[in-house]
């Protein structure tokens, strides 16, 4: 992850340079573009998930270039994300379920894994062949 990091990191910084966003409002703007994404096409959703994930990586950088530490929110607006975009999905449904167990004993006891990539998981199976 680090490297990740560094790199969408370097990528924000020359593009955004003087960004001053609260990292949280762009965390709850990935809730909010959830909500229609059952309404979408195939090509929809990958533009908007693919438009969700970069403002997560986003609300990141922020957190990160302002010393802010805003993880909790960042998990919870992960999680509501995941479970209305999976809402009419069982089986992801499900996991996004495990997700939020997850992420809840991560926050009680700071000993848990780390929660599972879902919506990246789902882009990259909307973008195969096999997607939709």
């Amino acid at each position: 992850m680090g490297l990740l990091f560094r790199v969408s990191d370097g990528i924000f910084r020359k593009l955004l340079p003087d960004a001053k966003w609260n990292p949280n409002l762009v965390s709850c703007l990935t809730v909010v573009l959830s909500i229609p994404f059952s309404m979408l096409k195939r090509p929809g959703k990958i533009a908007l998930l693919s438009l969700i994930m970069l403002l997560d990586s986003f609300d990141g950088y922020l957190a990160r270039n302002r010393g802010e530490n805003n993880y909790v929110v960042d998990y919870i607006c992960d999680r509501a994300s995941e479970l209305i975009i999976f809402i009419n999905q069982p089986a992801l449904f499900l996991f996004a379920v495990i997700n939020c167990v997850l992420v809840a004993m991560k926050l009680l006891w700071e000993r848990f894994p780390r929660p599972l990539p879902l919506r990246l998981f789902y882009l990259l199976w909307l973008i195969s062949p096999y997607g939709l």
